[in-house]
């Protein structure tokens, strides 16, 4: 124990007193230094990124507002990544690591994992062409396999689907093949009301018609104002009758609850009856002459 305490005795005034401890407390200040400048240059080109697509928004370009919000966050991650590659660069050189050998030392690295890394650049690549094709952005509704619900991100690598239970999908994007766009072109409206078969079905009718023309008013995401197209189905309990229009991307489903809703209050106004399954069971009867048969059996037994 003594020997080790006088090798520090031995080392430690002898640091102190070169210019080592000087050099590595400068290097030290100038990492922090430069961590703080890519701290702001960050937030500065967050910053940038922002208000040059504000500018965009305001002026009315081509570009969408969905289209801008996925655009903000791949510009913004692009940018973290750049950032992050040239501060590393910076402090591995002020380490005194040479940065041309590790290079060099990359590119034979890099072609002994290129097959491994073919998922990571086929993501990447897939991301870009998302972006540029215009397949879909944050905001849409899209499904894709499984996964149903709003896009929430578009990154380089993964895209994030948030499902109405609040559920997160996270995909990489070179896993995404079909998709379908709920968010791009109207959507039809399709219901089907039954009514009891001892109803008037021209009565019932107008009193449907009425209530599309009123809904058509109301709700703002109406593109086609429904219509009442005529029986549909002659079912087991019920006259079916099909109602169609078409409403704005996304707008379906609040329209169709909305014509239901005003429908059944209708009919309790008009006393139509919207019938439920029923089954109406017959019991055959026993013959007149068989009954008294039995019985004068009976009364003979008895004697």
């Amino acid at each position: 124990m003594e020997s080790i305490f006088a090798f520090f005795d031995d080392i430690l005034p002898e640091f102190l007193n070169s210019g080592q401890l000087r050099n590595a407390a400068l290097i030290l200040i100038q990492i922090i230094i430069i961590l703080f400048i890519g701290k702001f240059a960050l937030r500065l080109g967050r910053v940038f990124i922002d208000r040059v697509l504000r500018v965009k928004e305001n002026k009315k370009q081509a570009m969408e507002e969905a289209q801008i919000r996925t655009l903000n966050k791949l510009l913004k991650n692009v940018l973290r990544y750049l950032v992050y590659f040239f501060l590393a660069t910076i402090v591995l050189s002020l380490l005194g690591i040479p940065i041309a050998s590790l290079i060099a030392g990359a590119g034979v690295i890099g072609l002994a994992i290129g097959f491994g890394a073919q998922n990571l650049v086929r993501d990447i690549i897939s991301g870009f062409f998302f972006l540029f094709e215009d397949q879909f952005t944050v905001g849409d509704y899209i499904k894709v396999g499984n996964a149903e619900g709003f896009v929430e991100e578009l990154g380089l690598r993964i895209t994030k689907i948030k499902g109405f239970a609040g559920e997160m999908y996270i995909i990489p994007n070179g896993h995404i093949g079909e998709v379908t766009n709920f968010a791009r072109e109207n959507m039809r409206v399709r219901l089907e009301i039954g009514v009891a078969y001892h109803e008037d079905l021209d009565r019932v009718m107008q009193v449907m018609e009425k209530v599309c023309e009123e809904v058509s008013q109301e709700h703002e995401g109406v593109a086609e104002p429904p219509k009442v197209l005529g029986v549909q189905r002659l079912g087991d309990s019920s006259i079916d009758i099909l109602i169609i229009g078409r409403a704005k991307p996304l707008q379906s489903w609040s329209l169709e609850r909305l014509l239901r809703l005003r429908i059944k209050q209708a009919f309790d106004r008009e006393g139509i009856e919207i019938p439920f399954p029923q089954r109406v069971v017959h019991m055959p009867k026993p013959k007149v002459r068989e009954i008294v048969q039995e019985d004068v059996e009976s009364g003979k037994e008895n004697n």
